[in-house]
């Protein structure tokens, strides 16, 4: 019996973007483009400039929105399971820019 090639170790020419694994109509694309196309500068406006050398700057605000309603959408609610997810999960790992 003859079976299709099976390899694990899959090696890419060039690195390749998260986007080239999900399809065009997925709704982690969906929401991706609907955050970036509002107008989100009162919640920028939020963030205060730390520059102390003593704290670390905080991830965008859009990334972090982004993950949060995506978690929600898929009934996600724990912060441990956000965060596992951004580990596993390609739809959560192109919102997390990896």
């Amino acid at each position: 019996m003859a079976f299709k090639e099976y390899n694990t170790d899959i090696n890419f020419l060039l690195p390749p973007s998260y986007r080239d694994f999900l399809w065009d109509k997925h709704p982690v694309i969906i929401l991706n483009d609907i955050i970036e196309d509002l107008d989100l500068s009162e919640l920028e406006a939020t963030y205060k400039n730390n520059t102390s050398k003593w704290w670390a700057s905080a991830y965008h605000y859009k990334l972090l929105l982004k993950i949060i309603l995506y978690a929600y959408m898929n009934w996600i609610f724990s912060s441990r399971k956000i965060h596992y997810k951004t580990k596993e999960d390609i739809a959560f790992m192109f919102l997390a820019w990896n």
